[in-house]
């Protein structure tokens, strides 16, 4: 009777992977009209990706309304707000409310409250324990400390603000039972911290958006990432540490402007062959997302925002926004609000274009450059924000 048992069993979970690896080969080997560009958009956001897409831009314009109204609020966040994020399906804007500091109508943060939960119709509120103010005065301290390398960086790689979860997560290096009393001394007493295994991120070292570059005398060593003009010169951004310092070679050109630290890991290299010319149109396309198009603008990149990047390696993949608060210690260096994604990315890709998947203006939104990511796990790709480039560079687009 067991045997008979144990052989159903066997046969049953048979079926199943048979069943699900033919449906997996239907969806993706048996249309030889799909392209790779097409399957990492299926793979991101479902079949109906372009309907995604779209649910997903109309959230994050919603979110940036109510991200202005928080700015504007003053140096910290109202008590009652505890975070935001787009629902996986993005038909959602999840505001997250800490229901014991809900404001009453005689309350100063009333009608902003109301304001916020009744912009919008597809508004869900979520109700969680901790404040937004509390989860960043916790993440702010850490991130200090690894600063002034009073806490083991060796040990404590990186943390951020985990909004899905309402706490403030401390990545460790290797196992998590290997942290001694010693070490989570030096971290902040806090219930809002929680620690999670890791592996160190390292930067993916490897003339349009996204093409490959020849750095440190290796081909496709890195990635373009955008064409711009700096001091009156051409040129192009691309990832910093794809470079030993200034004046160093690169495609085309050679760098004039290096920033490698802080929240900021790029460098302008001023084209200076004219057998090279400079392009806005991407590398690695899909479907009607061809071209950057040239506004400077800085997203509120909301958790859950839909991006993508370019880059020689991997070329063309997508993602979404896990958290845009990230602090990691790359090969030795410090750095901050940095955004991590669960987008593809691979040794090769650093310094190529991060943007949103939706045309506007003739192209698509510039948000950033790949910075980076954890070589255990090619769906973690970290990147530097676009703004933050902007404020140390000050650069022109074009």
């Amino acid at each position: 009777m067991k045997k008979n048992l144990k052989r159903l069993t066997f046969l049953g979970i048979l079926t199943i992977a048979l069943v699900l690896g033919l449906a997996f080969y239907q969806r993706y080997f048996s249309h030889p009209s799909l392209s790779e560009k097409e399957v990492a958009l299926i793979t991101a956001y479902g079949d109906d990706y372009d309907a995604y897409l779209k649910r997903n831009a109309y959230e994050l314009k919603i979110a940036q309304k109510i991200h202005e109204k928080l700015i504007n609020y003053g140096d910290t966040f109202p008590s009652f707000y505890g975070g935001s994020y787009i629902s996986d399906d993005s038909y959602n804007l999840i505001i997250q409310v800490v229901k014991d500091n809900i404001p009453n109508e005689s309350d100063l943060d009333y009608d902003l409250y109301q304001s916020i939960i009744n912009m919008d119709s597809t508004i869900k509120i979520e109700y969680v324990n901790n404040s937004y103010a509390e989860l960043k005065k916790i993440n702010d301290l850490i991130t200090n400390q690894a600063l002034s390398e009073s806490i083991d960086s060796d040990k404590f790689i990186g943390n951020y603000i985990d909004v899905y979860s309402n706490t403030v997560k401390v990545e460790v290096a290797g196992e998590l039972d290997t942290i001694s009393n010693d070490a989570s001394s030096q971290l902040p007493k806090s219930d809002l911290i929680q620690f999670v295994a890791s592996e160190r991120k390292i930067d993916t070292s490897e003339l349009k958006a996204g093409s490959g570059i020849t750095t440190m005398g290796i081909t496709n060593n890195c990635s373009l990432g955008f064409r711009a003009k700096y001091n009156g010169m051409d040129g192009y951004i691309t990832a910093g540490h794809c470079f030993s310092g200034e004046q160093a070679a690169s495609s085309g050109g050679i760098v004039v402007k290096r920033i490698y630290g802080g929240s900021v890991d790029a460098a302008f290299v001023q084209l200076t062959s004219s057998s090279y010319t400079l392009s806005n149109s991407l590398a690695y396309t899909s479907g009607n997302i061809t071209s950057l198009n040239d506004i400077v603008i800085c997203p509120y990149l909301e958790v859950g925002t839909a991006i993508a990047k370019a880059g020689v390696k991997t070329h063309y993949s997508a993602g979404k926004v896990l958290n845009n608060s990230y602090r990691g210690n790359f090969e030795g260096t410090t750095f901050t609000d940095l955004v991590s994604t669960n987008a593809y990315a691979d040794g090769g890709d650093s310094g190529g274009p991060v943007f949103l998947p939706t045309v506007e203006d003739g192209g698509v939104t510039l948000i950033g450059i790949v910075k980076g990511g954890d070589p255990n796990n090619l769906y973690s790709m970290v990147f530097t924000k676009e703004e933050n480039i902007y404020s140390q560079i000050r650069y022109a687009r074009y």
